[in-house]
């Protein structure tokens, strides 16, 4: 737990991530952290928050790269998510590619008519997601 208040979050711990992104690094991992300067959910890690993927590193940081998750299968997150379950929050918080997956394939099947309204819901996502893929 990194429990600082987000100004010494600013100047300290996220100093070495505005530097890299300044000078353009193409990808980042964010690892399975409870900072709850900007996650208020005691069991979310950072991995599955929109504040910190989508809010945090994309729009305040301004990162252009691709974002991995940290494995999947690692207890920061499958220690309170079901498998699929934490698959389906990484990419909605706006993760690009999931390290480790646990059970992809059937825990979104059920899932698919949701991640469809998701899809289209964010379709300018896709197309930015689409470019820093290719």
């Amino acid at each position: 737990m990194l429990n600082h208040s987000k100004e010494r979050l600013d100047s300290l711990e996220l100093y070495p991530f505005k530097k890299l992104i300044a000078e353009g690094v193409s990808s980042t991992m964010v690892a399975h952290l409870n900072i709850p300067a900007y996650e208020k959910s005691p069991k979310k890690p950072t991995t599955l928050s929109p504040e910190v993927v989508k809010d945090l590193l994309r729009d305040d940081l301004n990162f252009k790269g691709l974002i991995f998750t940290d494995a999947m299968n690692m207890q920061g997150v499958a220690k309170y998510y079901k498998p699929g379950d934490a698959d389906l929050q990484a990419l909605i918080a706006g993760n690009d590619i999931l390290l480790f997956p646990m059970d992809v394939p059937n825990r979104l099947a059920g899932r698919f008519p949701c991640s469809v309204r998701c899809r289209a819901a964010h379709s300018h996502r896709s197309e930015a997601w689409s470019r820093r893929l290719y």
